[in-house]
């Protein structure tokens, strides 16, 4: 059986955790809390950084219980500083995700860690979504006088991606640390009952593709169908692209534009449009859902993905998905997301945990409702919701 990833077991975890004390803690128990959420903010930037150097790998490869590594084998290996390692390694020793001998000079990560920091046969051999994450925190935290500024009155709707530059590459890695190769290509296209058809052979439009994650592994399995692949971020698009050539992928056309306002001579001409996790970061997803309508052939699908199914009620969502998810996603929409998705007069302003309720509505308002829409939760996207729909009639 597969082991569940970080999101999933959180997601099965109502109660309020050890560290986590309800309305009633007190005042010293809350200021305590408070110095461990700065501790953890500090040490999930030093997680990225073992990541982007590769530290963990190199700890793989040259250290072990029997054999621990010392500071200078370490850098040596990664073409590191020592100095700089040792300070790294000492911060991780402290967070229990490095071990180091009694005389502190000498280190490794044990077998069952480097399973998640490095993946196993479960994860596809990918790092764990409960390492991916780290993955965010410097690239929001460049952004955060900019989202400073977008809460003042006389600030500004909200940001584009000029706030974020950088940010595509982390989502790339969080969409294949939650929605895996196999799961996207078995679980995903059979729940959406297209597998037949993109055997056969239709033309699909995937839109928000960000780095391209989802695409390229639909279309890789189904080289007899067709994609179009919309961003509204050229340099997005310009990287997803040169990926897809770099990997072979010939059969998607990569597109920059705007899903609000999609080709005059894209009516009527999909048979499946296809969108994961960025519709709530569109300022009028209602008016894409429109859009894609228009663009889908009568009797043709859309599948839209978005996260955890929430109440839009954050004190039933912290009792529904457990503190630490809960705030995970909010805090990420305060950063992210919800500036994102504001950054106009006319904006729905939905933010990350927008809800079932709403996402049903908006789909109702592109002319989507009723029996042609079914809400899907698939236990292998465990923060997922799915939502099918269907042009009944033109």
């Amino acid at each position: 059986m597969a082991e569940k990833s970080a999101v999933d077991r959180s997601a099965s975890r109502t109660e309020t955790g050890p560290n986590q004390l309800g309305p009633e803690e007190s005042a010293q128990a809350f200021k305590k809390r408070l110095f461990g959420i700065a501790s953890n903010g500090l040490l999930s930037l030093n997680v990225g950084l073992g990541s982007e150097l590769d530290l963990y790998q190199i700890l793989a490869d040259c250290a072990s219980e029997n054999q621990p590594a010392s500071v200078e084998k370490i850098a040596e290996r990664g073409k590191l500083k020592p100095r700089y390692v040792k300070e790294w390694l000492s911060a991780m020793v402290c967070a229990q995700i490095v071990e180091s001998d009694p005389s502190g000079e000498r280190f490794w990560i044990p077998e069952e860690k480097l399973k998640i920091l490095l993946g196993n046969p479960d994860t596809c051999h990918k790092p764990d979504d409960s390492l991916v994450v780290h993955g965010f925190l410097p690239n929001f935290a460049k952004a955060f006088d900019d989202v400073a500024g977008i809460f003042r009155k006389d600030g500004p709707y909200g940001l584009d991606y000029e706030s974020y530059i950088g940010f595509f590459q982390p989502m790339n890695e969080w969409s294949k640390s939650l929605h895996r190769s196999h799961h996207l290509t078995k679980d995903y296209v059979e729940a959406m009952g297209v597998r037949e058809a993109l055997q056969r052979g239709i033309d699909v439009l995937d839109v928000g593709s960000g780095e391209g994650h989802h695409v390229m592994e639909i279309a890789k399995h189904f080289p007899a169908s067709r994609f179009t692949s919309l961003d509204i971020y050229a340099p997005v698009v310009e990287t997803s692209s040169a990926r897809a050539k770099q990997l072979g992928i010939r059969n998607i056309d990569f597109v920059v534009g705007d899903a609000q306002k999609m080709a005059a001579d894209w009516s009527n001409r999909f048979d499946l449009i296809t969108v994961f996790d960025s519709c709530h970061d569109q300022y009028r997803p209602d008016i894409t859902f429109k859009e894609m309508r228009r663009c889908l052939k009568v009797g043709g699908r859309l599948a839209v993905c978005e996260y955890m199914g929430s109440t839009g009620n954050c004190y039933e969502d912290r009792k529904k998905f457990g503190n630490d998810l809960a705030t995970l996603f909010y805090a990420g929409s305060v950063m992210h997301c919800l500036p994102i998705g504001s950054n106009s007069a006319d904006s729905l302003r939905l933010g990350t945990m927008s809800g079932t309720e709403i996402w049903k509505h908006l789909l109702a308002l592109g002319g989507f409702e009723g029996e042609d829409v079914a809400v899907i939760r698939l236990p292998c996207f465990p923060v997922s919701v799915f939502y099918r729909a269907i042009k009944s009639s033109e």
